[in-house]
């Protein structure tokens, strides 16, 4: 907590702080509702998805006026989506999204950013890239608004490659997750490294996940507490060689 000199210390003692102080500085950033104005105001709203529907009651979602294909989410969890291309359970649907409403994200592992978050859902267009297992997310971890290392990940989080901002592969794996294969650098490699930096501005650390939809540059997360710790990079000298590149300030 004094001297943290790994990037997993100073993951931890960034939970650990913001628990204390019930810091609430990250909290509309994490909100998959209230972030699209923040990204519309830095980098414009033309890297938003389609929003078709948001509302706090599932049972108002207008099913028969939505396009064949779509996604339903909340706005203050992971893992919460229900990807629709067809016709669907509208019953089922409403239930299991009055069950997911119901939870407060931040006792799955006390990230605090997501205490305040008030549950809502929304319903967007459904990213297609054209890739079995997309779309594919590009993940770019930003120290005081630079993009140091991009993560690539598919839908199923079982395809796990890292390379530097030119895109120059790197030894770097989680020890956790499955295949690493490598993915083709992106055309427009230099817009994504733009606009990240740009949602990063004046954060010590973020992981600013975009989607490349067919050269379309699409938002989809910020993340302040990338698994709330619970990975280690292989090879370990990672963990170093990226609590170096953060300066940590109070938080």
């Amino acid at each position: 907590m004094r001297h943290p000199q790994g990037f997993s210390e100073k993951l931890f003692r960034r939970m650990v702080l913001m628990n204390r102080s019930r810091s609430t500085e990250f909290t509309a950033l994490v909100d998959k509702f209230q972030v699209r104005e923040h990204v519309a105001r830095v980098v414009g709203d033309k890297y938003l998805t389609t929003l078709h529907w948001h509302g706090v009651d599932p049972a108002k979602i207008p099913f028969r006026e939505l396009p064949d294909r779509y996604v339903i989410k909340t706005n203050h969890a992971s893992g919460q989506t229900i990807t629709v291309s067809g016709p669907i359970d509208e019953a089922a649907v409403v239930q299991q999204l009055r069950s997911w409403l119901k939870q407060n994200y931040y006792w799955v592992s006390r990230e605090y950013q997501y205490f305040d978050v008030h549950p809502r859902i929304l319903v967007e267009e459904l990213l297609d890239d054209g890739r079995d297992n997309g779309p594919l997310d590009y993940r770019l971890w930003c120290f005081d608004g630079t993009p140091v290392v991009i993560q690539v990940a598919d839908r199923r989080h079982d395809l796990m490659y890292f390379v530097d901002p030119d895109w120059n592969p790197l030894d770097l794996d989680f020890e956790d997750f499955g295949r690493s294969a490598a993915i083709e650098r992106p055309e427009n490699l230099a817009e994504m490294r733009e606009v990240a930096a740009a949602l990063a501005r004046g954060i010590d650390f973020v992981r600013v996940d975009l989607y490349n939809v067919h050269g379309r540059i699409v938002f989809g997360e910020m993340t302040f507490t990338p698994r709330a710790g619970r990975f280690r990079f292989t090879p370990s000298s990672w963990d170093a060689i990226l609590g170096a590149a953060w300066t940590m300030s109070g938080r």
